[in-house]
């Protein structure tokens, strides 16, 4: 006698077992983009997809998250206004502070160097000496040095005595050059027993006999 299959599929029903439905299904996951080395700008690069964050049946498993196929994710949104705000900041302080406000601005945020700076000497003459700072030691102080700078006289090789140029003694320690100028930092020190005079990137130095106190760049 004919009949129609057990639609509940068990073992006395005779009919084929219905296929089962998977509990769960791994959504293929978009690739990060990948970083140049050289300038961090991102590349067309990408990690091949593949299942990840698959949990058990019923286990709120969860695969990452990625941006859609052709379109940013809003991590590189982020940067990018990011990046736009940095660089509406930096034109605010050209206009509103010069190039040199800029510079200090920066130092003070804790650019350039990265060095905690106590004291900003004014001026960015190249005949400043450190000579005011004298028996302060460990105090940290900012110098600018004007482009087209001058070679004034300088004692020692690092540290140099405070009575020294110091931008001058900045081009010796390769710090800045004579064209550009720029922003260095020194700390005061206590003066060793003698300073040897040496010639590094065009700029000789003299030697000296025992000086109280003395300077070295620290950025």
């Amino acid at each position: 006698m004919s009949g129609a299959p057990s639609s509940g599929g068990g073992l006395g029903g005779g009919g084929a077992a219905a296929p089962v439905s998977p509990a769960f299904s791994a959504a293929p996951v978009s690739g990060h983009p990948v970083a140049s080395p050289g300038n961090g700008a991102v590349t067309g690069g990408r990690v091949p997809a593949g299942p990840v964050g698959v949990g058990p049946a019923g286990g709120g498993g969860r695969a990452a998250s990625g941006g859609a196929a052709g379109g940013a994710s809003p991590a590189e949104q982020g940067r990018g206004k990011g990046v736009i705000a940095a660089a509406v900041v930096i034109l605010v302080l050209v206009l509103g502070l010069g190039a040199w406000g800029v510079v200090y601005a920066i130092g003070k945020l804790g650019g350039g160097s990265g060095v905690a700076v106590d004291r900003e000497h004014p001026g960015d003459d190249w005949s400043s000496t450190a000579e005011t700072y004298d028996s302060k030691p460990g105090t940290t102080v900012a110098y600018r040095c004007a482009p087209n700078g001058t070679i004034i006289t300088v004692w020692g090789s690092g540290p140099y005595t405070t009575d020294s140029s110091v931008c001058t003694a900045a081009v010796h320690a390769g710090k800045i050059t004579l064209d550009a100028g720029g922003r260095v930092v020194i700390k005061i020190v206590a003066g060793p027993n003698s300073y040897e005079g040496t010639t590094r990137h065009d700029i000789a130095t003299s030697s000296y006999n025992e000086f109280p106190w003395a300077f070295e760049f620290v950025g």
